[in-house]
């Protein structure tokens, strides 16, 4: 009970992170899941159709990735929730990651639409319907990982976690000097 008092109080800002990125967490582990079964029951047609078998050769790398990313940031949202300074880089540079991969595929997928237009005989409105549409979801899919990169590079934030780093100098949880090093 006294540890628990004289424990720093987590701030409110950081347990509100760090729920939204168990949340995302648990978003991305959904995506995951029903891009695998997505993926299982359309794989044998795609591959059949030889204008987008070159799509389907990628989506299991695709599917790894967004699993990565889903452990990932799991793990580190409930490190960062008890307040470990490696956890708001390591959330931080899956954020970035997040946001690349969703980027690349968005301009992949694109790519796709219009190399393939006249394949499928579809109309030049149809396209920017699905060009459109397309865009639209990968803002939506990477607006919460913006947000929330924001939330993490905020100064408070920063400063809450380097506080709680010269906290506990001394205290064994700074790595040793390398050898040959001299501390001064």
């Amino acid at each position: 009970m006294k540890k628990m008092a004289e424990q720093k109080k987590r701030p409110m800002r950081i347990t509100a992170i760090g729920c939204i990125e168990l949340v995302l967490s648990g978003g991305m582990a959904l995506a995951t899941g029903a891009g695998f079964h997505y993926f299982s029951a359309i794989d044998e047609a795609w591959r059949s159709q030889p204008e987008i078998a070159f799509l389907a050769k990628f989506f299991p790398f695709i599917l790894a990735w967004m699993f990565i990313i889903t452990i990932l940031l799991f793990i580190s949202a409930i490190f960062f929730l008890k307040l470990k300074p490696w956890a708001r880089r390591t959330l931080e540079a899956a954020h970035w990651i997040a946001v690349a991969g969703i980027t690349i595929c968005t301009v992949y997928w694109l790519g796709f639409l219009a190399a393939n237009a006249t394949v499928y005989g579809e109309s030049t409105r149809t396209m920017i319907a699905l060009a459109f549409s397309n865009a639209v979801l990968a803002a939506m899919m990477a607006a919460p990982f913006g947000f929330t990169l924001i939330l993490l590079r905020a100064r408070d934030v920063k400063q809450a976690f380097s506080d709680l780093a010269e906290q506990h100098d001394g205290q064994g949880l700074t790595p040793p000097p390398l050898p040959g090093s001299q501390s001064k």
